[in-house]
């Protein structure tokens, strides 16, 4: 008789991990948001908000998912253009969900000048960079009424850690040997340069 082994802790230590690791990017992209509508913060500039009522589900948002990709890329552009306003050079990303990067694929721009040029495309259904921001989707968005995308650099949040993700297994010989798994984290997390990230909103 054949007997199926199936390792189910290291299953559970992965599903874990994830889950603390999916609690710090909540934490993460909460404060990234707070920093871009902080104002008044000392020997900082004040952070900034693009609004567009075309973007995906606004008030005047395009018929197409070609002319919603159209609408965000130009909103990315203008964040973009924000930083390099404020003298903001570092390296720039841009966040937003699964639903709303779905569209950026589909707009002709990118198809058209970027099939073959390892930057996505229609085939993989991805798009790396727009305006010279690196482009990534992301369940852990805030939840803010309105917010299609956060751009950002490293520096528009900052982060004090005491542990980072800790994983352990404990034998417990009084209930047959079980194991018990504790996972923790400790960490605080702030805005820190306004100037440094961009709320782009549909209202």
């Amino acid at each position: 008789m054949a007997v199926a082994r199936y390792d189910t802790l290291a299953m559970s230590v992965r599903q874990l991990g994830s889950r603390l690791a999916n609690a710090i990017d909540r934490k993460v992209s909460a404060a990234i948001e707070a920093s871009s509508l902080a104002t008044g913060l000392v020997q900082n500039g004040d952070g900034t908000v693009i609004v567009n009522t075309a973007l995906p589900s606004g008030a005047s948002a395009a018929a197409t998912a070609e002319g919603l990709g159209k609408e965000m890329i130009e909103s990315i552009y203008a964040a973009v253009a924000e930083f390099h306003t404020l003298d903001v050079f570092d390296e720039i990303y841009i966040a937003t969900t699964p639903k709303y990067f779905q569209y950026l694929p589909q707009a002709l721009p990118i198809i058209s000048s970027d099939y073959t040029a390892n930057n996505g495309g229609l085939d993989i259904g991805d798009v790396k960079m727009v305006g010279g921001a690196t482009v990534f989707q992301t369940n852990n968005m805030p939840t803010t009424t309105g917010l299609i995308m956060l751009a950002f650099t490293k520096e528009a949040a900052g982060m004090v850690k005491l542990w980072d993700v800790v994983t352990s297994i404990n034998d417990q010989p009084e209930f047959l040997d079980a194991k018990l798994i504790n996972s923790y984290f400790s960490n605080g997390v702030g805005a820190l340069r306004p100037q440094c990230p961009c709320s782009i909103k549909k209202v």
